[in-house]
């Protein structure tokens, strides 16, 4: 198996700065080995954070329900679209049932409409 290092994302770019070597994520059912990553640390931690406050108060993010309500209905209509095979990467990286799996990324779709409609609304 090619070794293929899952990516953090931090400001939109892909951060592979992690601790020490990557680390293999293994299916529990099988034991297979599925892809790898490097744990994140708190100094990526801190990155981030800065990267999101910077976005929330540096750019019109906080005062556009518009723009955030788009964001929502898009990540909501994304994960109808790859359901399927979102389901069958929760079951093979956390050993949960399928059927658990796929109402997980069904409830996922449906709340991030809900919050996608509500971030129009005047308290949203």
């Amino acid at each position: 198996m090619e070794k293929i290092v899952a990516p953090q994302y931090i400001n939109g770019h892909a951060v592979l700065l992690g601790h020490g070597e990557s680390k293999p994520s293994v299916n529990p059912a099988t034991g297979e080995i599925i892809g790898f990553y490097r744990p994140g640390s708190s100094a990526l931690a801190e990155q981030a954070i800065e990267a999101a406050t910077t976005a929330y108060f540096e750019t019109n993010w906080a005062q556009s329900p518009k723009d955030r309500a788009r964001f929502l209905h898009r990540l909501g209509d994304a994960l109808e679209t790859h359901q399927e095979e979102l389901a069958d990467l929760i079951v093979s990286e956390n050993g949960k049932l399928r059927a658990e799996a796929w109402i997980e990324v069904s409830i996922s779709s449906s709340e991030c409409h809900y919050y996608g409609g509500l971030a129009r609304t005047i308290t949203g």
